[in-house]
């Protein structure tokens, strides 16, 4: 029986909530738990829930196991999984096991490290490779033939290079290296140099090993921070590569089917071909289950209603989409130095990390989040990304708001982009007009206006500047408004749109923190790192920085499938929080000696008490250790 001691404190304001419910369940079920006075563990049974009283404090004493609290007051419920309870013999008991654990987190270190340097290995000799691909693909003759008979059939001239694809999986005697057909046979597929000869004069000198190189490269980038150089000329803001091409000396193609809607040329820029895509048909790759290409496509430039978007380079249509037509390109080169409007400080060559500049996140860091990062709690009034601008001299911007879920983090940044419905098809030429607002599937979705912008106003809709806002009372069924910002001729927005947050528009070149999932009350990361992956593709910078930190509530039993689900998702960019701030190290650092409560937090992996103000949220020791451990992953990856 061990008793058990919180304090509730609200998101929006951070002062203690009185006549706060708890209930307390069994974790993970819907069991009501048995709990007994907060003074004497031999009385009778109490209330479940039980109320907070006029400070926010409540107190139960509970048998040893691991309960889940809810926390509700007024419209608001906070879910704190697994609290793990247990009296001190029994933390004894858990403790023999430590050493052996120390252990074997050694050798874990010690193979990781070993993976490491053969990673890094790889990458080496896999860029070795590439180097040599890419030396046949710029000698500016570049064939690509379906077959090796085919290619057999061309003289060429000493220097030419070739490529036969994988389509042809025979074999065949290398005429240069072995004319006289007795040795080993090669494979067809492959990169080919022309130094002359009969009857062929083609040689074979490496695989079409592109896709591996790229997997081994990044392997390497997560496991050595030396390897990032190897990504610096990767196009990683267009569609990813499609494999080897170096026909015309292509870098990058887009396609669509097997047809080529466009590629880019080195010197020369982003070229379409005639095509057309029907946005009533065509869903993308990078989210399939997403909606039609016509509920996803690129903010309008203006209020135009027949062309919903149109795509200018000076005073030339590149494309446009309508709806009877959907996406028809132009033919037309678009130069290296073209610029977009959503940030013309950039060049198209900078997207795709050329060596003009621009190509890499930051200065700035933008830490997007809930309630830990807008940070509740801190008697100071301040938060981590306050304390991380002391430590970095950096700007460093706070986008946290109390109560968010990762859905609505990832809309107000423009990752899953908030879908927007008009009441009445059309935004008037001033005042607010009701708004609904869902998700890209359509399901519901309810971010908190609270705290100031953070991200979401000013923002656009259908091309007009306005605000975000609640609904005005005594207005049933109505949440939100959007209100313009200046007076304009009426628009019409006969159908969803997406909302184009200001965070969307002028964070996503910073360095990127993403502190999320809390409110999300589940211990299953597929949801939240599928959403911090789409915030990630959003960024827009060819080398991207980022960090995710995970979740600071629970055990480290509870949380262990959590963050491992993290680490594998993201490596060396996922910041276990955690893991520190349970850590004797962390108290150490800021000053505190641990008392009992403290060792029997630590001892189980929770944060200790003497860091927080309730079972969520932290004091100005937790911020500051949260800054301090972001600031040393930022300075280990030399970013700063």
């Amino acid at each position: 029986m061990k008793r058990y001691n919180e304090k509730v404190l609200s998101d929006a304001t951070g002062l203690p909530v009185q006549r706060a419910s708890i209930l307390v369940t069994l974790a993970g079920t819907s069991e009501v738990a048995a709990i007994f006075g907060a003074n004497d563990p031999n009385s009778d049974p109490a209330d479940n829930p039980i109320l907070t009283d006029d400070v926010g404090r409540f107190g139960f004493y509970a048998p040893n196991g691991v309960y889940d609290l809810k926390m509700t007051y007024g419209n608001r419920s906070i879910f704190v999984p697994a609290v793990e309870i247990f009296d001190l013999p029994t933390i004894n008991e858990r403790l023999g096991n430590l050493d052996a654990s120390v252990a074997e987190a050694a050798a874990q270190a010690e193979a990781a490290d070993a993976s490491a340097g053969e990673a890094a290995g790889f990458a080496q000799s896999a860029k070795a490779q590439r180097d040599r691909v890419e030396a046949i693909a710029n000698t500016g003759v570049g064939r690509a033939l379906e077959t090796w008979a085919a290619l057999a059939a061309i003289v060429g001239t000493a220097g030419d290079g070739a490529i036969v694809l994988e389509a042809d999986g025979g074999s065949h005697h290398d005429p240069v290296k072995d004319p006289t057909g007795t040795g080993a046979q090669v494979p067809n597929a492959g990169v080919y140099s022309y130094v002359g000869g009969n009857p062929s004069g083609w040689t074979r000198i490496a695989n079409l090993a592109l896709i591996d190189v790229e997997m081994a490269v990044e392997q390497a980038q997560e496991a050595r921070d030396e390897t990032q150089q190897l990504l610096a000329n990767t196009a990683d803001i267009l569609p990813r590569k499609t494999g080897v091409e170096a026909n015309g000396g292509k870098i990058l193609r887009v396609l669509w089917g097997i047809r080529e809607l466009g590629s880019w040329l080195p010197g020369v820029g982003m070229m379409f071909n005639r095509l057309m895509l029907k946005a009533a048909e065509t869903r993308l790759d990078d989210s399939p289950l997403v909606p039609l290409l016509r509920d996803r496509i690129a903010r309008p430039t203006g209020p135009e209603v027949a062309t919903l978007q149109r795509l200018v380079v000076g005073s030339r249509l590149l494309y446009d989409v309508t709806i009877a037509r959907g996406l028809y390109p132009r033919r037309m080169t678009i130069p290296a130095s073209a610029r977009m409007d959503d940030d013309l400080t950039l060049t198209l060559r900078d997207r795709l990390g050329g060596s003009s500049g621009g190509g890499v996140s930051g200065p700035d860091i933008c830490c997007a989040g809930d309630s830990l990062t807008l940070g509740a709690g801190d008697e100071n009034g301040r938060s981590y990304p306050e304390y991380l601008a002391d430590l970095t001299g950096r700007t460093v911007r706070n986008l946290g708001i109390g109560g968010e879920t990762s859905a609505t983090i990832a809309g107000r940044m423009g990752a899953d982009p908030f879908v927007v419905t008009v009441a009445g098809g059309q935004i008037p030429t001033s005042g607010p007009v009701n708004v609904s607002l869902s998700t890209a599937d359509g399901a519901a979705v309810q971010p908190l206006i609270q705290g100031g912008n953070s991200g979401i106003n000013p923002c656009k809709l259908a091309g007009v500047v306005g605000v975000l806002g609640p609904a005005a009372p005594n207005s049933p069924g109505v949440q939100y408004t959007f209100t313009r910002s200046a007076p304009g001729a009426a628009v019409p927005v006969p159908y969803p749109l997406p909302l184009i947050t200001d965070a969307f528009e002028s964070r996503l070149g910073d360095i990127m923190i993403m502190f999320w999932g809390q409110n999300d009350a589940t211990n299953d990361a597929t949801a939240i790192i599928a959403r911090q992956r789409h915030l990630i593709e959003e960024l827009r910078r060819a080398n991207k920085r980022w960090l995710v930190l995970g979740l600071t509530t629970g055990g480290a039993s509870y949380r262990a499938p959590m963050e491992a689900a993290f680490l594998a998702a993201f490596g060396r960019r996922f910041v276990n929080l955690r893991a520190y701030l349970s850590s004797p190290a962390a108290l150490a650092r800021e000053g505190i000696t641990p008392t009992q409560d403290d060792l029997d937090a630590m001892a189980i992996g929770n944060v200790p008490p003497s860091i927080r103000v309730d079972p969520t949220h932290g004091n100005s020791h937790f911020y500051k250790l949260i800054a301090y451990l972001v600031n040393q992953r930022l300075t280990e990856l030399e970013w700063l």
